[in-house]
């Protein structure tokens, strides 16, 4: 420890000034699942352990009431949610969907596997999301209308500019109005990756309130999770069920003929995972403001260094801080940061690899990525566990049961 530069030592010993003296601390644990057993073991009991029964409707229907957005399909993980949004909104074989550059690989994945093009576009420093001015200047730039397709194109490709993916990325939520015009302007449609952003707001309002559909994820790290699981939200009702018939193999509702009308997708949800979804869900409020309660310990620790910055909130957001960050210029040093804090088994790890300059996607579309490669290089990824305050013993005073939850939606 006495060769660390004493700017990485200091920045150590905020981080340990934080974290309890357990160890190893892990990036995003999940918490809260002995609380499921009783409702795993009445599922089992019930036979109902695949993609029917009653937990799915019910998970299902819990999310739709805390976002207030009655549409909402329980799928088998968010990469799918995003693959079935974007099939739903007839992206096609060769068709560009604009992304941000900073997001994970399923984002642009998702769009690959329509056989559409990813469209790389840069971020915003603070929210992390989709930057509009740019992307304003951008798109007036390199589209032109196609009065044939009655769509805009991509003068350089001559491909059509479908639509747009922009991610809620650690928790935070970019300038949703602004983005809409534009997408409203060139005739976008728009998917919000809120894989990150259950429990965050935008000017009061949850994910999935402003595009034509929104993701979540429900995988192990997540704030709440299933273990597996995704969902997509519509505000549309007449596309939430087109979205279900085809998440659902598209088979035709009938008491025995097994019949089926379209080329689809077996993405639904487990009744076992949506189980455990049921009893993460009401336990959310509470892993939000532990959340919430971190980042203010992590804010107080940083608070005299003046060459680091914590990511936070701006006035309109209310972020779930999925997780927390710091942007901070260590150059070559940021790797040695890391490595001192792994050899004390505090993991934590960078954003992701600037997606365009991933093999399979170093040729695709792209305006320059300043700021996307700027916070590759300079921003850490703190612990950010929703367990690490929250006392194991209050545990047993949640006592869940299965037949105590409110009524099942059938």
């Amino acid at each position: 420890m006495n060769s660390i530069k004493p700017e990485i030592q200091e920045i150590i010993h905020a981080i340990e000034e934080v974290l309890p003296s357990c160890r190893p601390i892990y990036q995003n644990s999940p918490y809260g699942l002995r609380e499921a057993s009783l409702i795993i073991q009445d599922i089992i009991n019930s036979g109902w352990v695949s993609s029917g029964g009653a937990e799915v409707n019910q998970f299902e229907q819990m999310v739709a009431d805390y976002i207030n957005i009655p549409n909402t399909i329980a799928v088998m993980n968010g990469t799918a949610a995003l693959h079935a949004s974007l099939y739903c909104l007839d992206v096609k074989p060769g068709d560009e969907v604009i992304c941000p550059g900073l997001s994970f690989v399923a984002t642009a994945n998702a769009i690959a596997y329509c056989h559409a093009i990813p469209h790389f576009v840069d971020v915003e420093q603070n929210a992390l999301s989709i930057c509009p001015d740019k992307l304003e200047l951008y798109l007036a730039e390199i589209t032109k209308y196609d009065y044939v397709l009655k769509a805009y194109i991509n003068k350089y490709t001559q491909r059509p500019i479908k639509g747009l993916v922009v991610t809620h990325t650690l928790g935070f939520i970019g300038q949703m109005e602004k983005i809409r015009e534009i997408c409203d302007k060139y005739i976008l449609f728009m998917i919000e990756d809120a894989a990150q952003a259950l429990g965050s707001t935008y000017n009061g309002l949850h994910p999935g309130s402003f595009g034509d559909i929104a993701t979540l994820s429900f995988n192990g790290n997540k704030i709440l999770t299933t273990g597996g699981g995704g969902m997509i939200i519509c505000r549309c009702e007449k596309l939430g069920k087109r979205v279900r018939h085809l998440t659902t193999t598209a088979r035709i509702s009938h008491p025995w003929l097994i019949e089926h009308d379209h080329v689809a997708f077996n993405y639904r949800m487990p009744n076992l995972n949506a189980g455990l979804g049921v009893s993460q869900m009401l336990q959310l409020e509470k892993f939000v403001e532990a959340k919430r309660d971190l980042n203010k310990r992590y804010r107080k620790a940083f608070s005299s260094n003046t060459e680091v910055k914590l990511f936070i909130e701006a006035k309109n957001n209310k972020s779930n801080y999925w997780t927390n960050a710091i942007r901070v210029r260590l150059g070559e040093n940021r790797d040695a940061l890391i490595h001192s804090l792994c050899q004390q088994k505090i993991h934590t790890r960078l954003l992701w690899t600037p997606l365009n300059t991933m093999p399979m996607y170093q040729g695709n579309p792209s305006m320059p990525l300043d700021i996307t490669t700027e916070l590759f290089l300079d921003t850490i990824c703190l612990p950010s566990g929703v367990g690490l305050f929250l006392n194991n013993d209050s545990r047993a005073s949640i006592n869940i049961k299965a037949d105590s939850l409110s009524e099942k939606v059938t």
